[in-house]
């Protein structure tokens, strides 16, 4: 699991990388640098949901025929 926390007096994002209810590693992210890490991921999701919503529609166009009869 990913978890990350904000310390606003060191202006740094602590993500930190868990398995069950151990911290195995940590990073700091400088606050200056999340704002590229919140467009990489938003980024990354809409690539996701475009790439979600074709295959929808591709399978929806293949149903069609089978519907119209």
């Amino acid at each position: 699991m990913l978890r990350a926390t904000w310390h606003q007096e060191r202006q740094v994002v602590v993500v930190s990388l868990w398995r069950d209810n151990v911290c195995v590693n940590t990073f700091r992210l400088a606050a200056d640098d999340v704002p590229d890490l919140v467009a990489l991921l938003c980024q990354g999701l809409d690539e996701a949901y475009d790439a979600a919503r074709g295959r929808v529609e591709r399978v929806e166009n293949l149903r069609r025929p089978f519907q119209a009869g």
